[in-house]
């Protein structure tokens, strides 16, 4: 039967939403106070009743518009804006409820965006396979409904690599030294917590064991060249990974290792394909 919802919904919301667990719900608005043009708001239900709305933040609205918000069984909100940056039109973004990346917003990239008004989503349980809306075809005249399938990457995921040496000061040489015996730590950004620890071997050789979906960093620690560290992305979907190199340069580390494309380079910090 209809549910009465209290004070602060007396302007007119849209596409709402539910948690799957029948305590709040989601929505967009254009009330008062906002931060201009829709925003996302939600209600949490309390003694058999609907509270007030709450503003999702400044993290998650912008100036434009916030709107279509889907929240998955994972504690993903999903949601379409025109604020944040993206691809053009309305963009496809995920924010993390809880967890240790809590309030990152993220744009869902290429396919899923385009230029065009991308927005509507719904996920299944595994947050594999669902659906959009987008009005992508026939040069943005209509909306039509497509089938979205995402191969995301699992968990535990294991990585293998060689940890190489450069001294700075040969200059006349290009000489990369395999290195052995170094220390390395996997470091969970958000929280700083040690999350793995392995040492390279007389080969430079190393295996990394990543427990699960986060930003880390890895540290490196050798007696002779002493700390350094690099950044660690792993992409969301799945990729093949192949044996990645790290490079230390002694009185320089770059800190731009990407483990989905491989080779570290010491002269521009980008990565190459890993062999």
């Amino acid at each position: 039967k209809p549910i009465f919802l209290r004070k602060g919904f007396d302007h007119t919301i849209g596409n709402v939403v539910i948690s799957t667990d029948g305590s709040t719900l989601y929505y967009s608005a254009e009330f008062p106070g906002g931060y201009g043009g829709k925003d996302l708001y939600r209600s949490v239900r309390s003694a058999g009743s609907w509270g007030s709305a709450q503003n999702l933040g400044s993290t998650i609205n912008t100036s434009g518009d916030e709107d279509y918000p889907f929240v998955h069984d994972n504690g993903v909100l999903y949601f379409a804006s025109n604020g944040h940056s993206g691809l053009g039109g309305l963009d496809l973004f995920e924010v993390a409820l809880r967890g240790a990346s809590k309030n990152e917003v993220k744009n869902l990239g290429y396919p899923v965006n385009t230029p065009f008004n991308d927005f509507g989503i719904y996920l299944n349980k595994a947050a594999s396979r669902g659906y959009i809306s987008s009005n992508r075809s026939r040069g943005g005249v209509d909306d039509d409904i497509y089938l979205l399938e995402i191969d995301l990457q699992t968990y535990p995921l294991t990585i293998k690599g060689t940890l190489k040496f450069r001294n700075a000061q040969w200059e006349e040489d290009l000489r990369i030294e395999l290195l052995s015996d170094g220390r390395m730590q996997l470091i969970d950004v958000y929280n700083g917590r040690l999350v793995y620890e392995t040492e390279s071997g007389p080969q430079g050789d190393f295996t990394l064991e990543i427990p699960y979906s986060s930003q880390f960093k890895i540290k490196v620690e050798h007696q002779e060249l002493g700390e350094h560290s690099a950044s660690l992305e792993i992409p969301k979907n799945k990729k093949e990974h192949l044996d990645h190199e790290i490079i230390i340069v002694q009185d320089q580390f770059k800190e731009d290792f990407h483990p989905e494309k491989g080779k570290h380079d010491e002269s521009n910090g980008r990565g190459h394909e890993g062999k």
